[in-house]
């Protein structure tokens, strides 16, 4: 069961059908080590009335997030509305925004990367994808991200951008990677920075809205200057509304 935890999922959303918390950085979905911190041993410890024990993991995860990912996350409560958010998310009716905090001062305000996303041939000891012009991608599939420049600013004394992702297709890893695409890697991206950017706490990327039926969950936002003091802004370029 989970110990020595730094950080305990807060429920933003609760109903007969849903669950949806703000999940914590650096904390896996699930595991079949039981001595794992993950978000199911954690929702199961602060939460156990909730968990289903019909179920091997105790919750239906029909959606989820990178282990470094923060924010936004629904878990379903019945079978049938697994099935509901299943068929949303083919039908690609499900609105996800994300904000980040990527290297650099991007210039373009607003922008579409359309470019096909793929494993990455390689890498061989870890799951790493990459764009379809790359000659080690094989088996791509569509992936198209909008970006929207928030602010611009510092972090650790290095020139940073707030942006908004809104990812119109689910590929892995698909943020990241469009992000590096445009030469703009999230800061804190240990995997897509080859290993050598240690510096941050943690990977800037969070879940911060989800939408779809009559749900519409907002996160709050942890990257200001309250929260992490090395984020420095000069420049408000777009507000997020």
């Amino acid at each position: 069961m989970a110990s020595d935890v730094k950080e305990i999922p807060s429920i933003l959303h609760l109903c007969h059908d849903y669950i949806v918390v703000n999940k914590p950085y650096d904390t896996p979905i699930n595991s079949d080590d039981p001595n794992r911190v993950t978000v199911e041993t954690l929702m199961s410890k602060y939460y156990p009335h909730l968990r289903d024990p019909t179920l091997i993991h105790g919750f239906r995860f029909q959606h989820r997030l990178d282990l470094a990912t923060s924010g936004v996350m629904c878990l379903c409560r019945t079978k049938k509305s697994a099935k509901a958010m299943f068929q949303e998310f083919q039908k690609r009716g499900v609105i996800k925004h994300y904000i980040a905090l990527v290297h650099g001062h991007v210039e373009r305000e607003t922008q579409t990367v359309d470019i096909g996303i793929g494993d990455d041939s390689s890498v061989k000891d870890i799951h790493k994808m990459c764009t379809s012009d790359s000659e080690s991608c094989i088996y791509p599939r569509e992936a198209i991200t909008d970006i929207i420049v928030l602010e611009k600013g510092t972090y650790s004394g290095h020139p940073a951008s707030k942006v908004l992702l809104k990812p119109q297709t689910g590929r892995s890893h698909q943020l990241r990677v469009h992000c590096d695409h445009i030469g703009h890697r999230i800061v804190g991206d240990y995997m897509y920075s080859n290993r050598q950017d240690t510096s941050p706490y943690r990977m800037m990327l969070h879940s911060l809205r989800l939408k779809f039926g009559e749900l519409d969950i907002l996160s709050t936002d942890p990257f200001t200057p309250t929260i992490d003091e090395l984020w420095k802004v000069t420049d408000v370029i777009n507000t997020y509304s």
